[in-house]
């Protein structure tokens, strides 16, 4: 029978600061806890260590002394696309499914639009569980970075972004097709609503406003789903 234990997945950590060939790397808090979790009490077990660059790096994690050493040389560099996702989400609501989701796709940013300032208290207090959220999407997903979790913004305050395109059921056009329309090079920004769809007007003035429309398919997916949908058409026609 054939031995498969090399073939285990080799986990991917996000570091500011890489440092030299063979150097110490520090793990945050989270990530030293979620690597011995992962390692438990082993030795030099394989990593892969990314840093702010985009540059990536194996490594080995040591379990008994929670050291976490670089190999000789970076292996690769990624470069993603810029995929920005304006997400309608609710206290209560799938937030985080929707953040592990776009994530996993592709999103480089996630802007949460809410519809009352109680809620952006509240989706803002929660910015760094979505980041955490981010980051362990962006690990599962071998990303080269971790996406960006900005601060909510009132529905209003769309007018004062770049168009994109809205993902809504009843567009013309499929969001492949727009995808495929837009300038190359440009960053692509997706608008998704709620559960519940747009409020009354919203769509016919970002439209006004030079927005899109683009529609996922015959069929009405939950928000969180939708996201991910979304991104993954996205990124598979943005330009790297």
């Amino acid at each position: 029978m054939a031995d498969h234990r090399d073939e285990r997945h080799v986990f991917r950590f996000f570091v500011d600061a890489v440092g030299a060939p063979g150097a110490t790397v520090e793990l945050d808090e989270f990530d030293a806890r979620h690597a011995r979790v992962l390692h438990g009490a082993h030795a030099d077990r394989p990593v892969e260590v990314v840093g702010s660059d985009g540059a990536i790096w194996h490594g080995t994690f040591d379990g008994p002394s929670g050291r976490l050493t670089l190999g000789d040389a970076p292996v690769a560099c990624v470069e993603e696309p810029t995929i920005v996702v304006l997400a309608f989400v609710t206290v209560g609501g799938r937030t985080d499914e929707l953040v592990d989701a776009a994530v996993q796709a592709g999103a480089t940013r996630i802007v949460p639009v809410v519809r009352s300032g109680k809620d952006r208290a509240k989706v803002d207090a929660r910015r760094e569980r979505l980041t955490r959220i981010a980051t362990t999407a962006a690990k599962q997903a071998k990303r080269g970075s971790v996406p960006t979790i900005a601060a909510a913004l009132d529905p209003s305050e769309l007018a004062n972004e770049p168009a994109g395109v809205i993902v809504e059921p009843t567009a013309s056009q499929l969001l492949d097709d727009v995808i495929r329309s837009l300038a190359p090079d440009s960053p692509i920004r997706l608008l998704l609503g709620s559960s519940d769809g747009f409020a009354p007007g919203l769509v016919d003035e970002l439209v006004a406003a030079g927005w899109q429309r683009g529609r996922l398919g015959p069929t009405i997916l939950r928000a969180e789903l939708a996201a991910g949908v979304a991104v993954a058409i996205a990124s598979m026609h943005a330009p790297r």
